[in-house]
């Protein structure tokens, strides 16, 4: 009898397949098919444990990343804060320094002006004493010589005024010259005292002007010392968001695991 590929064929598939039978019959050693076993039942009891634990080691992941997150945020806007505090500060010094010196600056001048006027004052005494000075020696000049002040004084010409017997003879022009000059003696006077006047008033600018800038240095100086507070209170600040941003860290942390021991006893 001839056989034919197609039985031929037939035949190496079924011996194939009773091959394949034979090696499912096969035993496993008992040690490792109860490896096997054991592996397979603990997984599954623990099924649910494992799954909240990657859940929960998944959602503290996540925390964790967005704390990170609005950490960055707060440190970025706290570090622009700090920037421009400290930009504004270091204006706020250089404004003060350049106060300073102007105020520096104006105390000169007031001291070299105070100088200047005691100056003025000893040598408006001096002269107030040499005319009293003066008057009493003219009270004892001869008629002559009194005659030559006169006209040196009034700016009259030699003659225009002589002394007589019986007093001084004037001259019209000399008559004039003298009465003009005492015009200005009363005018004169009155100008000093409007001047004395200015110089009161003057005075009461600058002292009210000393007592503005000495509590415009008082503001400053609270200016400045409100500017520390200010900064230290915005590392203090800075310090408490990191702080309550750690302790919520923990929080959740501590939340996870008990979430994790309580599901696990449960499920």
């Amino acid at each position: 009898m001839i056989i034919g590929p197609e039985l031929i064929g037939f035949l190496r598939l079924n011996r194939q397949h009773r091959q394949r039978r034979g090696m499912d019959n096969i035993q496993l050693p008992a040690t490792a098919q109860t490896a096997i076993n054991n592996t397979q039942t603990w997984l599954q009891k623990h099924e649910r444990l494992i799954i909240v634990v990657l859940v929960i080691g998944l959602s503290l992941f996540v925390v964790q990343k967005y704390f990170d997150l609005s950490a960055a945020i707060e440190s970025h806007k706290a570090q622009e804060a700090t920037a421009i505090l400290q930009a504004q500060t270091s204006k706020t010094n250089n404004d003060l320094d350049t106060t300073k010196q102007l105020l520096s600056t104006y105390q000169a001048a007031l001291a070299q002006s105070a100088t200047e006027n005691s100056k003025l004052t000893d040598t408006i005494a001096n002269r107030n004493l040499n005319l009293t000075t003066q008057q009493n020696n003219d009270k004892i000049l001869p008629p002559s010589k009194l005659a030559n002040r006169w006209e040196m004084l009034t700016g009259s010409d030699n003659g225009d005024i002589i002394a007589t017997s019986d007093g001084f003879s004037v001259s019209s022009i000399a008559a004039i010259t003298t009465v003009q000059r005492l015009e200005q003696v009363p005018v004169l006077e009155q100008n000093v005292s409007d001047e004395q006047d200015k110089e009161k008033n003057l005075q009461n600018s600058i002292s009210k002007a000393n007592d503005l800038i000495s509590q415009g240095k008082i503001t400053v100086n609270g200016l400045q010392l409100q500017l520390q507070d200010q900064t230290k209170a915005c590392d203090a600040q800075i310090g408490l968001v990191k702080a309550e941003a750690r302790k919520s860290k923990m929080k959740w942390f501590f939340a996870g695991l008990v979430t994790g021991f309580v599901g696990g006893k449960f499920w």
